[in-house]
This record gives structure tokens, C-alpha cells and sequence, in this order.
């Protein structure tokens, strides 16, 4: 059953103030009217956007978590400002996490 639309929960507060909010969770609403929490995430370490799970099933929606959760621990911080043989190491990893575990979820 596929997802018709998708809500991500508020964010925590910046620390220390949000060391004990709750992390962010994605909640989704399928075909058939009902909604599931599909599961929660670290925001300094993967981000997401409802709209990416418009169309996926829950399994392929756990599939979208499990490439971003790989591609953080492979190459945390991929984007920001490293040395340019860095970044291309890290596009290289990202690249082969989408070979292995596909493109289409």
C-alpha cells in the first residue's frame, strides 16, 4: 500500500536545551486512510523531507532511512567543507551504497 502523504514531527530545540526533546519521527498516511509512525531519526545526522515519501510503500520508505542512515556512517559530514579529494571519496561511497542497495526502493 503506498503512502498518500507524510508529516515529519518538530524538530528538538538546539542543544543543551533540547537534550531530552523528543527526536523527530515521520508519520505517514496510506491509500487506505489509515497512519502508521514509520520511525524516528537523529537530524544531525540525516534529514528528510515529507514529500520523499509520497508514492513509497513502508517498506521502501524504511529502504529511503536505511541508504541515508549507510551514506552518514560511511562518510559523515559529506557536504560540508572538506578538501576536494575528500568530497569525491565520499561521492564515491554514496554513489556505490545506490548500486548495492538500488536506486528505485
Amino acid at each position: 500500500m503506498k503512502i498518500i502523504s507524510a508529516i515529519i514531527t518538530p524538530m528538538p530545540r538546539p542543544m543543551p536545551l533540547g537534550m531530552f526533546d523528543p527526536m523527530p519521527e515521520v508519520v505517514a498516511t496510506f491509500e487506505d486512510g489509515s497512519s502508521k509512525s514509520l520511525f524516528t531519526f537523529y537530524p544531525d545526522e540525516i534529514s528528510f523531507r515529507a514529500s520523499e515519501f509520497i508514492g513509497l510503500t513502508e517498506q521502501e520508505s524504511h529502504a529511503l532511512k536505511q541508504r541515508k542512515d549507510i551514506a552518514y556512517v560511511l562518510c559523515p559530514g559529506w557536504s560540508g567543507g572538506h578538501h576536494r579529494r575528500h568530497l569525491a571519496y565520499c561521492m564515491y561511497l554514496h554513489v556505490l551504497v545506490l548500486f548495492v542497495f538500488g536506486t528505485s526502493t
